[in-house]
C-alpha cells in the first residue's frame, strides 16, 4: 500500500509535466490528478486502518 502510495504522488508529478509541456490537455489532467488524489487518500486511510488493527503481543522476558 505505500508503493502505491508513492507512486500515485509520483503520477501527479508526472501529470502535472505533461500538462506543461503540452502532451496531456489541461482539463483532462486536471480530472486525472484528481482522481490519482482520491486514490492516494483511499491509500492513506487503509494504511492507517491496517496499523491500528495491528496489535502486537506483549513480550514476557525474565529479567531477573
Amino acid at each position: 500500500m505505500y508503493y502505491g502510495k508513492g507512486s500515485a504522488g509520483e503520477l501527479v508529478t508526472q501529470i502535472y509535466i505533461g500538462i506543461e509541456i503540452g502532451l496531456i490537455e489541461r482539463e483532462l489532467g486536471l480530472k486525472l490528478i484528481t482522481e490519482s488524489k482520491e486514490v492516494a487518500s483511499m491509500l492513506a486511510v487503509l494504511i492507517k486502518i491496517r496499523k491500528s488493527s495491528i496489535k502486537e503481543t506483549e513480550s514476557n522476558y525474565n529479567l531477573d
